[in-house]
C-alpha cells in the first residue's frame, strides 16, 4: 500500500491547476472539506462504516445507498455551490474532476479506516500528513480515477490491493451516479443558453449536449430512454444550424430507442414522429412529412381524449404541410379542426387561439384573400394585446403579419408603420445580433423595394446579411435567402452582374445544405434565369427555368401554384424570342392551374388572362386578345377599391402640377413595373397600350363637388 502515499505530491500539483481553472471559490471550499474530512476520517467513519462495508461486499445495494448518502451529506453542498457557478465547458470539466477526486479520496479513506485495519495505521498517517501539507482531500485521485468504470460484483472479502481497488470503484460510481443528474442539468442549461444567446454558439451547445451523452453512455444501459432525450437535444441544434441530414440522423436514433423501450402507442413516440417530420418539411420532402405527422396523430387519437391540446398540435402540423404543397382547402380544414379543439378546451384569450388565427390567416394569404387574412391576423393581435406585456416578442410577430397584409394590398405606408412597431419591440428586448432583428430588417427592406426606394431597401437587406453572417454557419439556408433578397434589389436597379453574383451564392449554399430536389433550389434557378432574361441571354434563361420545373415535377403535386409560376416563366422566354405558340401553350397550363386552385376573382387569374391576351395580340389574333383582356378587366373591376375611378383624375392633376410632367417618362415607368417586379408579373411581358393623354382636363373639381 506504499503507493498510496507516494501519489500525494502529484495529485496536489494537479489540484493547483484545477483551482486556477475554477477560481478561488473552489480552493476555499476544498479547504473546508479537508478539515471536515480529517475529522470525519479520524472518528465517525472508522466507527460506523465497517458494518456497511461488510454488507456492501455481499452485494447489498441498500448498504451501497447508505454509504453513498453518508458521504454525500458532506460533499454535496460544496459540489452544488461550485456547479451553480460554472459558466463554461472548462469550468464544468474542472468541477467534474473535483467531484471524482473528492469522491475517490473520501472512499479511499473509508476503506483505510474500516475495511483494512491491518493497513490502517501506516497509510492513514500518510493521508493525515497530506491533509496538513498539501490541499486537503484531493489525494489518491490518480490511482482511483483509473478504476471508476470497473464496478465489480461478488466481492466477499477485502484481502488484496486489487479487491480494494475494485470495491472503491463500486462505491465511487454509485456516488457519482447520485450527483450526475445535477451535472447533466447544468449541461442542459448551458446548452440552451448558447442556443438562445445573441452569438448563437450552436457548436458550443452541441458540445454540452454531447458531453451529457458521454455520461449516459458510461452510466446507463444502451437503450435507456434518456439516450433518446440526448439525441433529440443534439438534433434540435442541428435543425437550428440548418444541417438537416445531421438532425435527421439523431432524431432517427432517438426514435429507434423509443421503439425498443416503449409500447407502440406511447405518447412520446408521437413527439418523435413529429420531430422527424419537421426535418422533412425543412428538406422539402412533404410526402414523408405528412406520413409521419399522420402516425403521430394516430397515436394521439388512440391515447388522448378527443379535445386534448396535443391533437390540435397534430392537426396544425398536417395543415402546415398541405399549405406548403398548395392544397389550401385541406390545410384550412385541419387548421379549423385545431381551432375547434382549442375553443372547447381553452379560455377565450389563450395564446393558442392567436396561433390558430394566424395559421388560418396564412391560408387566406396563399389564396390571395388578403382582407380575410387581415381579419384573422387582427383577431390574433387582439388576444396578444390583452394577454401579453407591450414589448412581448409575440406582439412583434403579430405586427409583422399585419404589415405583410398591408404590403400585399399595396398599402405600403401602413405596412412600414407595423413593421417598425415590430422592430421597435425587438430592439428593446433582443440582443443586437438576434435572428429576429434580421427578419425585421428584411421585412422593412421588402417594402422599400416595392416602392422603388432601392438604396433604403439595400441598406436594410445588408443589415440582415450582417446578422446572419455573424450568427449562422456559412451554408445556412437563411443566408441563401438573404443573398436572394439583395440580388432582387440589384435586379430592380438594373445592376444585373451583381444580381447574378448574389443569386449564384444563394444557389451554391442551397446545393450544399439541401437535398438535390429541394424547392428552394428551384427558386434559385428561377432567379438566375430571370437575370439572364434581363441580360438578353434567353437560351441560358430557358435552361435554368427548365431545371426549376424538373424539381417541381419531382417534389410537388400537379396543381401546385409553383407549377403555374414555372410555366409562366418559360412562356416569357418563348414570348421574348417570338415563339408565340410555345408561349401560349405554357400560359394555358398556368391558367388551368389557377382556375382549379384559386377563387374566380383572384388577381393572379387576371394576370394570367392578360398574359394570354398579350400573346394573341402579338400573333395578330385580336378578337381572342380582346376577349381575354376583358376577362382580366372584369376581375380587376370586382377586386379594386371602389374609389379607383377617382385615382385616374388624381394622376392627371398631379402630372399637370408645376414641372412634374418634365420629370415623368411613362414608357420607362411601365417597363420598370412589368419587368422588375417578378412577384407581380412573373412573365415580364409588357402589354401594349393603353395610349393615355395625361394633359387632358382632370375634372377633379367636378368629382369633388359630386362627392
Amino acid at each position: 500500500m506504499a503507493f498510496l502515499s507516494g501519489a500525494v505530491v502529484a495529485i496536489g500539483t494537479a489540484r493547483i491547476g484545477t483551482g486556477t481553472a475554477m477560481g478561488g471559490s473552489i480552493g476555499a471550499a476544498v479547504a473546508v472539506l479537508g478539515l471536515i474530512a480529517a475529522a470525519l476520517i479520524a472518528s465517525v467513519l472508522a466507527l460506523c462504516l465497517a458494518p456497511i462495508i461488510r454488507e456492501l461486499l455481499t452485494n447489498n445495494s441498500v448498504a451501497i445507498r447508505e454509504l453513498v448518502n453518508l458521504i454525500s451529506a458532506y460533499v454535496m453542498p460544496d459540489f452544488q455551490d461550485i456547479l451553480s457557478n460554472a459558466q463554461s465547458e472548462q469550468e464544468l470539466d474542472a468541477t467534474l474532476n473535483y467531484l471524482r477526486r473528492t469522491a475517490a479520496q473520501t472512499i479511499c479513506c473509508v476503506f483505510l479506516e474500516s475495511a483494512r485495519p491491518d493497513m490502517m495505521l501506516r497509510d492513514s498517517y500518510a493521508i493525515r500528513a497530506a491533509v496538513t501539507r498539501h490541499d486537503n482531500r484531493i489525494r489518491q485521485a490518480e490511482i482511483l480515477i483509473a478504476h471508476l468504470s470497473q464496478a465489480t460484483n461478488g466481492i466477499t472479502t477485502i484481502s488484496t490491493d486489487e479487491d480494494e481497488q475494485r470495491a472503491r470503484a463500486i462505491l465511487t460510481d454509485a456516488f457519482i451516479d447520485q450527483v450526475f443528474p445535477q451535472y447533466l442539468t447544468k449541461l442542459d442549461i448551458l446548452a440552451r443558453n448558447n442556443i438562445m444567446a445573441d452569438q448563437g454558439d450552436h457548436d458550443k451547445a452541441i458540445w454540452y449536449y454531447k458531453k451529457a451523452l458521454e455520461i449516459y453512455q458510461k452510466t446507463l444501459p444502451p437503450n435507456h430512454s434518456k439516450f433518446a432525450t440526448s439525441y433529440n437535444n443534439i438534433a434540435s441544434v442541428y435543425v437550428n444550424m440548418g444541417e438537416y441530414s445531421e438532425a435527421l440522423s439523431f432524431y432517427d436514433k432517438a426514435l429507434k430507442i423509443l421503439q425498443k423501450a416503449l409500447p407502440p402507442n406511447y405518447p412520446g413516440m408521437a413527439t418523435s414522429y413529429n420531430n422527424i417530420a419537421s426535418v422533412y418539411v425543412n428538406m422539402g420532402e412533404y410526402l414523408e412529412a405528412v406520413s409521419l405527422y399522420e402516425k403521430a396523430l394516430d397515436i394521439r387519437q388512440k391515447t388522448l381524449p378527443p379535445n386534448h391540446p396535443s391533437l390540435a398540435t397534430s392537426y396544425n402540423n398536417i395543415a402546415s404541410v398541405y399549405d406548403n404543397i398548395g392544397q389550401y382547402s385541406k390545410a384550412r380544414s385541419f387548421y379549423e379542426k385545431a381551432l375547434e379543439i382549442r375553443q372547447k378546451s381553452l379560455p377565450p384569450n389563450h395564446p393558442d387561439f392567436a396561433a390558430s388565427y394566424n395559421n388560418i390567416a396564412f391560408v387566406y394569404v396563399n389564396i390571395g384573400e388578403y382582407s380575410k387574412a387581415l381579419s384573422f391576423y387582427e383577431k390574433a393581435r387582439e388576444i396578444f394585446e390583452k394577454t401579453l406585456p407591450p414589448n412581448h416578442p409575440d406582439l412583434a410577430t403579430s405586427y409583422n403579419n399585419i404589415a405583410s397584409m398591408y404590403a400585399n394590398m399595396g398599402e405600403y405606408l401602413e405596412a412600414v408603420s407595423f413593421y417598425e412597431k415590430a422592430l421597435e419591440i425587438r430592439q428593446k428586448t433582443l440582443p443586437p445580433n438576434h435572428p429576429l432583428l434580421a427578419t425585421s430588417y428584411n421585412n422593412i427592406a421588402s417594402v422599400y423595394d416595392n416602392i422603388g426606394q432601392y438604396s433604403k431597401a439595400l441598406s436594410f437587406y445588408e443589415k440582415t446579411r450582417e446578422i446572419f453572417e455573424k450568427t449562422l454557419p456559412p451554408n445556412h439556408p437563411s443566408l441563401a435567402t438573404s443573398y436572394n433578397n439583395i440580388a432582387s434589389v440589384y435586379m430592380d436597379m438594373g445592376q444585373y452582374s451583381k444580381a447574378l453574383l448574389f443569386n449564384e451564392r444563394a444557389l451554391e449554399i442551397r446545393q450544399k445544405s439541401l437535398p438535390p430536389n429541394h424547392p428552394d433550389s428551384a427558386t434559385s434557378y428561377n432567379n438566375i434565369a430571370t437575370v439572364y432574361i434581363n441580360m438578353g441571354q434567353y437560351s441560358k434563361a430557358l435552361l435554368f427555368y427548365e431545371r426549376a420545373l424538373e424539381i417541381y415535377q419531382k417534389t410537388l403535386p400537379p396543381n401546385h401554384p409553383l407549377f403555374a409560376t414555372s410555366y409562366n416563366n418559360i412562356a416569357s422566354v418563348y414570348a421574348n424570342i417570338e415563339e408565340y405558340s410555345k408561349a401560349l401553350s405554357f400560359h394555358e397550363k398556368t391558367r388551368e392551374i389557377f382556375e382549379k386552385t384559386l377563387p374566380p376573382n383572384h388577381p393572379s387569374l387576371a394576370t394570367s388572362y392578360n398574359n394570354i391576351a398579350s400573346v394573341y395580340d402579338n400573333m395578330g389574333q385580336y378578337s381572342k386578345a380582346l376577349s381575354f383582356y376583358e376577362k382580366a378587366l372584369e376581375i380587376q373591376q370586382k377586386t379594386l377599391p371602389p374609389n379607383y375611378p377617382n385615382l385616374f383624375g388624381f394622376i392627371r392633376e398631379l402630372y399637370q402640377t408645376g414641372n412634374i410632367s418634365e420629370t415623368v417618362d411613362i414608357d420607362e415607368i411601365k417597363k420598370h413595373y412589368y419587368q422588375s417586379h417578378v412577384h407581380i408579373n412573373p412573365t415580364r411581358i409588357i402589354p401594349q397600350g393603353p395610349e393615355i393623354d395625361y394633359s387632358q382636363p382632370h375634372q377633379r373639381d367636378i368629382q369633388k363637388y359630386e362627392q
